[in-house]
């Protein structure tokens, strides 16, 4: 008769193991590309998405992500899906629920507006694990 001990040992074993292939698959689904660089995969903890509203009488935005990398000035930032294709966000929600399916998480927002530019929004997210 096996003691208690292996059983449990085998349990621990069994449950370990369950729990790292579920992160591991939640990971697999989990990619933001920028500028072709899965984001998901980078050692960071935050990211800033900024939308930029540049509609005078509808409603026109331009999304760009910071993680940290050097953009030059008047560079296109190209944010795409898991399968590294362009996405073109309708608003700032549709960009926000895009990147908190993809394992990034609200933190907090705020709103710089620009003299003839209009609002230019400011999302801080933090990386789920």
């Amino acid at each position: 008769m096996k003691s208690n001990y292996t059983i449990y040992a085998k349990l621990g074993l069994f449950f370990t193991v369950v729990i790292l292939v579920i992160a591991s698959l939640n990971q697999c689904r989990a990619q933001v590309y920028v500028n072709g660089i899965d984001i998901n995969t980078l050692d960071i903890e935050y990211i800033e998405m900024v939308v930029t509203d540049m509609g005078m009488f509808k409603k026109n935005i331009v999304v760009s992500i910071d993680y940290g990398q050097k953009v030059k000035s008047g560079d296109q930032v190209i944010i795409a899906d898991k399968d590294n294709k362009p996405v073109n966000f309708e608003s700032n929600m549709g960009a926000l629920n895009f990147l908190a399916k993809n394992g990034w998480e609200f933190v907090t927002a705020y709103l710089v507006s620009v003299p003839q530019a209009g609002s230019v929004y400011h999302y801080v997210l933090k990386r789920k694990y």
